[in-house]
């Protein structure tokens, strides 16, 4: 059954009584399925394409280069995926390299809680490495990246080198990406515009600025007659990192 309805039913259907007694967990049952889940992750491909199981081990086997072998199952909802590993490690290294993409949509993942209940998880989030350029060097130190970083999501890391700022950040990829920070550098009012490019950025539109569409297909076009609305336009390719570093790092 297809995620986006389970949930729907969860919110207004409750079982009672007349569906029959409340049924006790086998409790080495549940010890045994929560061993399993530290092996796992649950992808959910975010984007317009589906995706298929094969299409996916084929195009990561080459990507990760694990350990150890891994697979991929599909879930009764649409474009989620559990992956299993076959160590801690790996997953952890897949984990901790996000993002990932399959043909340029992005895969957003989750460590399952729990007993690992599909209809709790939440695909909203992931993490990026963002490049924070046009940065005053008197501003270059890691109080200013923690400052900035925490107007995109939650703070994970920071990296000032040779000049340049980078911050990893968590955040909400249902809500538009940030271009960019405006900041005053004076009692005068004059202002730096601060602009973010984003490593392995997938699909995004440049319209409303979020990930999982094109322009072309944005739920969110709004026309006057002939006329598009004056905000299109407003994101665009600048925003994508030009060049991304090899993902080799396990990240904990």
């Amino acid at each position: 059954m297809d995620l986006d309805l389970v949930n729907r039913l969860a919110e207004v259907l409750r079982l009672d009584e007349g569906d029959g007694p409340v049924l006790e967990l086998n409790k080495a049952g549940i010890e045994e399925g929560k061993k399993r889940l530290d092996l796992c992750l649950v992808g959910k491909v975010i984007g317009p394409r589906p995706a298929n199981k094969e299409g996916i081990e084929n195009a990561m086997k080459g990507i990760w280069k694990l350990n150890h072998r891994f697979q991929v199952e599909e879930l009764s909802s649409k474009n989620v995926f559990r992956f299993i590993f076959g160590s801690r490690e790996d997953r952890q290294r897949v984990y901790g390299g996000r993002p990932w993409t399959i043909d340029k949509q992005l895969i957003c993942f989750v460590k399952p809680m729990g007993l690992g209940e599909i209809s709790k998880m939440n695909f909203d989030f992931t993490s990026f490495w963002i490049s924070i350029n046009n940065v005053p060097l008197a501003c270059m130190t890691e109080l200013f990246a923690r400052e900035w970083a925490e107007r995109i999501g939650k703070l994970e890391d920071i990296k000032l080198v040779n000049g340049t700022m980078k911050v990893r950040v968590r955040m909400n990829i249902t809500e538009p990406l940030k271009r960019g920070l405006r900041v005053a550098v004076d009692e005068l009012g004059n202002e730096v515009s601060l602009l973010f490019q984003y490593e392995h950025l997938p699909d995004f539109c440049f319209d409303c600025g979020i990930i999982g569409h094109k322009a072309l297909d944005c739920p969110l076009r709004d026309f006057v007659g002939d006329n598009p609305r004056p905000d299109r336009g407003r994101y665009g390719s600048w925003m994508c990192a030009p060049s991304s570093p090899p993902r080799d790092r396990v990240r904990y």
